[in-house]
Order: C-alpha cells, then structure tokens, then sequence
C-alpha cells in the first residue's frame, strides 16, 4: 500500500503532508510524495460557490509526474486530503492515479467542508 498526499501546489504549510506522515509512522505504510502533479494552475476549491464549479475548476488539473518511475500495478493507493467538500479533487486525482492500474485506490479525508 501506498500514499500519495494531495498537494494544493502552494508554498507553506502542508496538512495533507503532515498527516500522511503521521499515518506512514503508525501504520508502517510508505509515502509517495511525487506520483501526481498539478498540470495546470486553479483556484482554491474554497472560493467557488458550488460542485459545478469546483468540478469544473479542478478538471484535469493532475497528471502522472513523469520522473515517477515505481510500478503501482495491483497496489493500493491511499490519497490523503485536508478538506473535501464535493469530493471534486479526489475525483481528478483518481482520474489520473487509473492509467498505473492500482488495485484499489482509497481516499482518506480528515475534514468535510
């Protein structure tokens, strides 16, 4: 099994990082910092005002970072995220995670919004 934490691309503090560690501690489970990258710049879901925006804010905006180079294939991926209000990110992030063919992609969020 495997984590990836969501990164909001932005300089500062990292909740998703800081609980992927925590999580990586306890469970003896190995974080992957690097599998997605943002391919493209959005604004924070928090400042649009509905799930269609925010789906739409955040379509393709994950891609597989190309120096990633470990094989997923039949692994389970948990993906670690902050806040989720319409699940919109989690949403893209698997989108993007499908073409390793993990076996099971999980996502674990802290906080609803």
């Amino acid at each position: 099994m495997w984590i990836n934490q969501i990164s909001t691309g932005k300089l500062g503090f990292h909740q998703s990082e800081l609980l992927a560690e925590e999580i990586e501690k306890e469970l003896d489970i190995p974080v992957i910092n690097n599998i997605l990258i943002r391919n493209k710049h959005t604004l924070p879901q928090v400042k649009l005002e509905n799930s269609k925006q925010r789906k739409e804010n955040i379509e393709q905006a994950f891609q597989i970072n190309p120096n990633f180079k470990n094989n997923l294939e039949n692994k389970k991926i948990i993906l670690i995220d902050d806040i989720s209000t319409t699940g919109a990110t989690l949403e893209e992030c698997t989108k993007a995670l499908k073409p390793l063919k993990p076996k099971k992609i999980i996502g674990l969020v802290v906080a609803r919004g």
